[in-house]
């Protein structure tokens, strides 16, 4: 019998916690043949939250052993880049990439003691405290804009259930004189700008405990990109050449934060399901993500495959 993969919403996880349920609820997964996903996403909001007992109460449920602990949106992300990278880029990839600093990230989310999980389940406040300092006022920002594009979505009345990424193009107007290196004047794929506007922003961002930075810099000197020399090789990659593994997430799930846990498949041309994704990880058992068997993360981060 096929094992079931169930990720839960963070409302559920307040009934779980309000309950004292968690035991119950292993036993219960466990005898319906069943596997409880928790995605590090859900546990950072739950470390978000101010009500101190709450907080408490919804972490350590979340940080239960007996879960399935999926590996966070960034590493995905930065596997799925690397491999395009791998593919259309080889040259951009480090001689001797620097394999110490990626397997101590790596073994950060993936050991049972001492790690992110186990440092959230033991202490929850300081955990919580550090993220609320890293974070500034950068999230509530984030939810001001999501909600305005969220609101923008509706007031166009688009339907993201029939819509073909391949399909759907914006035009920008740039000044004539800052324009992006290797831009063409054409109307670019929308999910490519929204890539632009958000990892490729993001992963050249040098501050502290930048996630997308810290997964790709072991295999890319993401500083010698900046050079003029390959400003226009770094544009034309995420304007034209990069393939479907590099829709941003935000657009499988429009707002994944208001939307909750749905499931939005796109399809791009004539080609395969592109993504499956159900809430902001992939969880089904079955589905390859770049990572061998789905929210299991590989020894080595390289080791994806090369077709998108």
């Amino acid at each position: 019998m096929k094992r079931r993969s169930i990720l839960l919403d963070t409302n559920l996880w307040r009934y779980i916690a309000d309950a004292g349920a968690a035991v119950h609820l292993s036993r219960v997964a466990k005898a319906h043949n069943a596997r409880i996903d928790v995605a590090p996403s859900v546990v950072y909001e739950a470390l978000r939250t101010t009500d101190q007992a709450l907080r408490a109460r919804l972490v350590r449920a979340m940080t239960e052993s007996s879960w399935h602990r999926l590996m966070p949106d960034a590493y995905l992300e930065s596997l799925e880049f690397l491999a395009e990278v791998r593919r259309l880029r080889p040259q951009w990839l480090r001689r001797r990439p620097e394999h110490a600093a990626a397997q101590r990230l790596l073994m950060d989310w993936t050991r049972k003691h001492g790690g992110f999980w186990d440092k959230a389940r033991r202490d929850t406040d300081g955990f919580a405290a550090w993220i609320a300092k890293g974070e500034g006022p950068a999230v509530d920002k984030a939810r001001v804009w999501m909600q305005d594009q969220r609101r923008s979505l509706r007031d166009a009345k688009w339907s993201f259930d029939k819509m073909r990424f391949d399909e759907t193009t914006t035009h920008f107007t740039f000044d004539s004189r800052r324009h992006p290196p290797g831009w063409r004047g054409d109307a670019l794929a929308m999910w490519r700008m929204v890539a632009i506007n958000g990892f490729a922003v993001q992963v050249h961002r040098a501050v502290p405990n930048n996630p997308y930075r810290e997964w790709v810099l072991p295999h890319v000197d993401l500083d010698a990109l900046k050079s003029k020399a390959n400003a226009v090789s770094w544009f034309t990659f995420w304007m034209y050449e990069g393939g479907c593994a590099m829709i941003h997430p935000s657009w499988e799930g429009v707002d994944r934060h208001a939307r909750g846990w749905g499931c939005l498949r796109q399809r791009i041309g004539k080609r395969r399901w592109c993504r499956e994704r159900r809430g902001r990880v992939a969880a089904n058992e079955d589905q390859e993500c770049n990572l061998g068997r789905q929210g299991k993360a590989a020894r080595d981060p390289m080791a994806t495959r090369d077709d998108p």
